[in-house]
């Protein structure tokens, strides 16, 4: 009998957390990303050797901006960016620096190599996003 009240009891709890875990997954998770049209550049360091393509996500709302970028070194030699050289220039002028951004980006290039990844702004204020920079 204690037994099968424990099994019982056992049997409820993991139930009920199972769904707790679901409901806060289902709020936290990310929609599949999905990519919409090409966002304006502004190549500053084009003739450094870097250049930007960046597209706009599904994900961006709320003041938040999410963009997909893929920046190629096309140079002969190996280089680096920096996050404080890629920012969103809003309707203002105003430079916005990124506040998120996939770690492979910033890691080292080497000669003609291309990477792609996902950067994000918030909190443009009255602004809203005109055109991304790759500034020196």
């Amino acid at each position: 009998m204690k037994k099968t009240v424990m099994l019982l009891l056992c049997m409820v709890i993991l139930t009920a957390c199972s769904s707790e875990n679901t409901k806060i997954s289902e709020t936290t998770k990310k929609p599949d990303l999905q990519l919409g049209n090409q966002f304006l550049t502004d190549n500053e360091l084009s003739n450094k050797g870097f250049k930007i393509h960046s597209l706009e996500t599904n994900w961006s709302k709320a003041g938040k901006y999410y963009y997909q970028v893929n920046i190629t070194n096309t140079s002969t030699q190996s280089q680096s960016l920096t996050i404080e050289q890629l920012v969103l220039v809003d309707t203002l002028g105003i430079e916005n620096h990124v506040q998120m951004i996939d770690q492979d980006l910033i890691s080292p290039y080497q000669a003609n190599q291309s990477k792609t990844g996902i950067i994000a702004f918030d909190d443009l204020g009255e602004g809203k996003p005109k055109f991304l920079r790759l500034k020196e």
